[in-house]
Protein backbone atom coordinates (compact mmCIF):
# COMPACT_ATOMS: atom_id res chain seq x y z
CA UNK A 1 0.00 0.00 0.00
CA UNK A 2 1.18 3.94 -0.46
CA UNK A 3 1.69 4.11 3.34
CA UNK A 4 3.18 0.67 4.34
CA UNK A 5 2.59 -2.97 4.19
CA UNK A 6 -0.68 -4.95 4.89
CA UNK A 7 -0.08 -8.38 5.33
CA UNK A 8 -3.30 -10.69 5.33
CA UNK A 9 -4.21 -14.93 5.95
CA UNK A 10 -7.32 -13.88 4.59
CA UNK A 11 -7.09 -15.42 1.50
CA UNK A 12 -5.49 -18.68 3.04
CA UNK A 13 -8.38 -18.46 5.69
CA UNK A 14 -11.20 -18.36 2.81
CA UNK A 15 -9.18 -21.12 0.46
CA UNK A 16 -9.29 -23.26 3.75
CA UNK A 17 -12.93 -22.95 4.40
CA UNK A 18 -13.34 -23.36 0.92
CA UNK A 19 -11.05 -26.99 1.09
CA UNK A 20 -13.64 -28.18 3.76
CA UNK A 21 -17.12 -27.16 2.25
CA UNK A 22 -17.12 -24.66 5.19
CA UNK A 23 -17.70 -21.61 2.87
CA UNK A 24 -21.52 -21.17 4.29
CA UNK A 25 -20.20 -21.20 8.16
CA UNK A 26 -21.49 -18.62 10.51
CA UNK A 27 -18.97 -17.31 13.15
CA UNK A 28 -19.63 -17.97 16.77
CA UNK A 29 -17.47 -16.95 19.84
CA UNK A 30 -17.57 -20.42 20.96
CA UNK A 31 -17.50 -23.19 18.60
CA UNK A 32 -19.52 -26.00 20.90
CA UNK A 33 -21.95 -26.12 23.62
CA UNK A 34 -19.98 -25.05 26.46
CA UNK A 35 -22.52 -27.38 28.91
CA UNK A 36 -21.60 -30.67 26.97
CA UNK A 37 -20.38 -33.30 28.65
CA UNK A 38 -18.39 -35.51 26.32
CA UNK A 39 -17.64 -38.98 27.55
CA UNK A 40 -15.72 -42.39 25.61
CA UNK A 41 -19.03 -44.34 25.35
CA UNK A 42 -20.87 -42.15 23.01
CA UNK A 43 -22.43 -42.91 20.36
CA UNK A 44 -21.81 -40.08 17.77
CA UNK A 45 -21.61 -40.95 14.15
CA UNK A 46 -17.80 -41.58 13.35
CA UNK A 47 -15.17 -38.76 12.61
CA UNK A 48 -13.20 -38.71 9.20
CA UNK A 49 -9.41 -38.94 11.02
CA UNK A 50 -8.06 -38.41 7.67
CA UNK A 51 -10.18 -35.04 7.14
CA UNK A 52 -10.55 -34.13 11.19
CA UNK A 53 -6.09 -33.98 10.87
CA UNK A 54 -6.15 -32.14 7.98
CA UNK A 55 -8.44 -29.50 9.20
CA UNK A 56 -6.06 -29.33 12.21
CA UNK A 57 -3.01 -28.71 10.23
CA UNK A 58 -4.09 -26.33 8.36
CA UNK A 59 -5.53 -24.37 11.21
CA UNK A 60 -1.83 -24.79 12.97
CA UNK A 61 -0.16 -23.54 10.45
CA UNK A 62 -2.45 -20.65 10.15
CA UNK A 63 -1.42 -19.69 13.62
CA UNK A 64 2.39 -21.00 13.21
CA UNK A 65 2.97 -18.46 10.65
CA UNK A 66 1.12 -15.75 12.82
CA UNK A 67 4.37 -14.75 14.85
CA UNK A 68 6.43 -14.09 11.42
CA UNK A 69 3.29 -11.44 10.50
CA UNK A 70 3.21 -10.66 13.73
CA UNK A 71 7.34 -9.57 13.87
CA UNK A 72 6.43 -6.43 11.64
CA UNK A 73 4.85 -4.74 14.29
CA UNK A 74 6.30 -3.28 17.07
CA UNK A 75 5.02 -2.67 20.93
CA UNK A 76 3.08 -5.53 21.63
CA UNK A 77 1.78 -7.47 24.89
CA UNK A 78 1.66 -11.18 26.12
CA UNK A 79 -2.06 -11.72 27.18
CA UNK A 80 -2.80 -14.90 28.06
CA UNK A 81 -6.49 -16.80 29.35
CA UNK A 82 -6.48 -20.00 31.47
CA UNK A 83 -9.59 -21.95 32.87
CA UNK A 84 -9.74 -25.44 34.16
CA UNK A 85 -13.29 -27.72 34.27
CA UNK A 86 -13.37 -29.09 37.36
CA UNK A 87 -14.12 -33.01 36.86
CA UNK A 88 -15.34 -31.99 32.94
CA UNK A 89 -14.72 -35.67 32.14
CA UNK A 90 -17.05 -38.30 32.93
CA UNK A 91 -14.92 -41.42 32.18
CA UNK A 92 -12.47 -40.97 34.78
CA UNK A 93 -13.27 -37.28 36.43
CA UNK A 94 -10.41 -35.59 35.70
CA UNK A 95 -10.25 -31.74 34.55
CA UNK A 96 -9.83 -30.34 31.37
CA UNK A 97 -7.15 -26.94 31.20
CA UNK A 98 -8.07 -24.49 28.67
CA UNK A 99 -5.07 -21.70 27.57
CA UNK A 100 -5.56 -18.89 25.13
CA UNK A 101 -1.97 -16.46 24.27
CA UNK A 102 -2.73 -13.37 22.30
CA UNK A 103 -0.04 -11.12 21.48
CA UNK A 104 -1.94 -7.43 21.01
CA UNK A 105 -5.22 -8.61 19.79
CA UNK A 106 -4.15 -11.76 17.80
CA UNK A 107 -4.12 -15.21 19.08
CA UNK A 108 -1.22 -17.07 18.56
CA UNK A 109 -1.76 -20.20 20.29
CA UNK A 110 -4.18 -22.38 22.06
CA UNK A 111 -4.03 -25.40 24.19
CA UNK A 112 -6.44 -27.52 25.58
CA UNK A 113 -5.90 -30.53 27.84
CA UNK A 114 -6.76 -33.12 30.95
CA UNK A 115 -5.05 -32.74 33.11
CA UNK A 116 -2.73 -35.75 34.38
CA UNK A 117 -4.35 -35.99 37.88
CA UNK A 118 -7.48 -36.13 39.64
CA UNK A 119 -8.44 -32.36 41.12
CA UNK A 120 -9.79 -32.47 45.08
CA UNK A 121 -10.91 -29.12 44.49
CA UNK A 122 -12.11 -26.20 41.60
CA UNK A 123 -9.26 -24.53 43.23
CA UNK A 124 -6.53 -27.40 42.76
CA UNK A 125 -7.79 -27.44 38.94
CA UNK A 126 -7.16 -23.93 38.83
CA UNK A 127 -4.17 -23.64 40.35
CA UNK A 128 -2.81 -26.64 37.95
CA UNK A 129 -4.06 -24.84 35.07
CA UNK A 130 -2.22 -21.86 36.26
CA UNK A 131 0.62 -23.52 36.22
CA UNK A 132 0.45 -25.03 32.61
CA UNK A 133 -0.13 -21.56 31.10
CA UNK A 134 2.80 -20.08 33.48
CA UNK A 135 4.91 -22.63 31.87
CA UNK A 136 3.98 -21.78 28.43
CA UNK A 137 4.31 -18.26 28.94
CA UNK A 138 7.76 -19.12 30.23
CA UNK A 139 8.69 -20.38 26.58
CA UNK A 140 6.96 -18.09 24.76
CA UNK A 141 8.60 -15.04 26.74
CA UNK A 142 12.53 -17.07 25.20
CA UNK A 143 11.06 -17.89 22.20
CA UNK A 144 10.08 -13.76 21.72
CA UNK A 145 13.56 -13.01 22.78
CA UNK A 146 14.86 -15.24 20.09
CA UNK A 147 12.75 -13.11 17.82
CA UNK A 148 14.16 -9.49 18.84
CA UNK A 149 11.37 -9.10 20.62
CA UNK A 150 11.38 -7.93 24.31
CA UNK A 151 8.22 -8.75 25.96
CA UNK A 152 7.08 -6.38 29.07
CA UNK A 153 6.49 -7.91 32.44
CA UNK A 154 5.05 -8.86 33.89
CA UNK A 155 2.60 -10.80 31.94
CA UNK A 156 -1.03 -10.33 32.33
CA UNK A 157 -2.89 -13.81 32.90
CA UNK A 158 -6.78 -13.32 32.76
Amino acid sequence: MKNGIFLSQAKYGKEMLKKFNMEDCKPVSTPMMTSCKLSKDDYSPTVDHKMYRSMVGSLLYLIASGPDILQAMKGFELIAYSNADWVGCVDDRKSTNGVAFYLRESLVTWHSKKQDSISLSTAEAEYMAATSCCTQILWMIQMLKVLHVEQALPVTIY
